[in-house]
């Protein structure tokens, strides 16, 4: 089963120069969690309630938190307030791709790319709890795949590609036994502290081991 099968067409998107005030707004009127946010109708990331909560709480210089002004943000360009969200998915993704999102990433909405990193659609966690159940409940068998030997893309994308990010960097240490931090970051263009949180997301759930050096930079290792 692919990701087109269980995909929404009829989403709520922002545009990133929407003011924060109107796009809290229609999240709230929309009932929904988070949206995806396009610039020149390209996707660049999610909106949230967690990035409003960010907005509304600030730390004092004693790390106690207190209510921010709002007045003052309210009429901010949403890109000022927006998360960096690399996990998407495309249409011709598999289900297992969905779920290690939702492994790994706590979100209930995940983005669906076309062309041109146009936003084709959305997938909600909701949907897929309920596939996944139902092809459970049927005793169908949920579906695998790996990453082909030799078709490992030089830059992290979806579009057109059934891997997400975690299934890429997994599969290189895999194949390569070991891989210092810094090598995957710049192979796949991906930024250090995101790379950083993947890998450590991947150790959690017991699939690498990351290390440390003497100077505190990061080493994945396969699992023996």
């Amino acid at each position: 089963m692919k990701i087109s099968d269980i995909v929404k067409k009829d989403f709520l998107v922002f545009d990133s120069q929407e003011p924060l005030s109107t796009a809290a707004k229609k999240l709230a009127q929309a009932g929904v969690s988070e949206a995806p946010v396009v610039q020149k109708k390209r996707y660049i990331s999610m909106f949230s309630t967690s990035d409003i909560a960010r907005v509304l709480v600030k730390e004092s210089v004693f790390g106690k938190p207190e209510q921010a002004d709002f007045r003052l943000k309210r009429n901010d360009p949403l890109f000022k307030h927006i998360r960096h969200f690399t996990a998407t998915l495309s249409p011709e993704s598999d289900i297992i791709s969905a779920c290690l999102v939702l492994l790994h990433k706590n979100v209930d909405v995940i983005p669906v790319l076309g062309k041109n990193k146009s936003v084709a659609g959305v997938v909600l966690a909701s949907d897929l709890r309920k596939t996944m159940a139902q092809m459970l409940s049927e005793g169908g068998k949920v579906p695998t795949r790996g990453i082909p030997e030799g078709d490992e893309p030089d830059k992290l994308s979806s579009e057109g590609k059934g891997n997400t990010t975690l299934d890429i960097i997994l599969h290189y240490v895999q194949r390569n036994g070991s891989a210092k931090a810094e090598e995957v970051s710049k192979k796949f263009g991906l930024p250090m502290h995101e790379l950083e949180d993947y890998a450590l997301c991947l150790e959690k759930h017991g699939l690498l081991r990351v290390e440390y050096d003497i100077f505190g930079k990061m080493k994945l290792h396969k699992l023996e």
